[in-house]
């Protein structure tokens, strides 16, 4: 099931009304006590959560999949302004601060621009894109 964010899908998943959850780690080891947490959902263990095995780590390479978030702009935004944006937005995802933000949220910061996020989206494409026509999932 679908749920609109991670606190409404643990809320179930403590109740019993869930086997299982894809969610950022934090809420997750925060609950620990109640949990089970049996994988990152990620090529390499994170240093940040040492204990936690990876997916791939585990023999299921396929299971990997990536949360990210981007500053997006509309088609035609002149490259000055896009290259401007994302000179900022990187120099304030190098601050100790931000750093810090990432690291309290178990999230891995992977800045680059927006080669980084066209490959990012290239490789989610074709990945999902795998998924969707392997399994014949259709949109009703």
């Amino acid at each position: 099931m679908a749920y609109k964010n991670n606190n409404s899908a643990l809320i179930d998943l403590m109740a019993g009304r869930g086997d299982m959850n894809y969610a950022t780690p934090v809420p997750m080891i925060q609950n620990a006590k109640n949990l089970k947490i049996l994988a990152l959902s990620t090529e390499k263990r994170s240093s940040h959560f040492p204990d936690i095995p990876s997916v791939a780590e585990l023999g299921y390479p396929q299971l990997k999949t990536s949360y990210w978030t981007a500053l997006l702009a509309p088609k035609g935004t002149p490259a000055k302004i896009i290259n401007d944006v994302a000179a900022a937005a990187m120099k304030t995802v190098k601050t100790k601060a931000f750093q810090q933000v990432l690291i309290d949220n178990g999230q891995i910061e992977k800045a680059g621009g927006p080669q980084v996020l066209d490959a990012q989206l290239k490789a989610d494409r074709q990945h999902w894109g795998n998924v969707i026509n392997e399994n014949k999932i259709v949109i009703n």
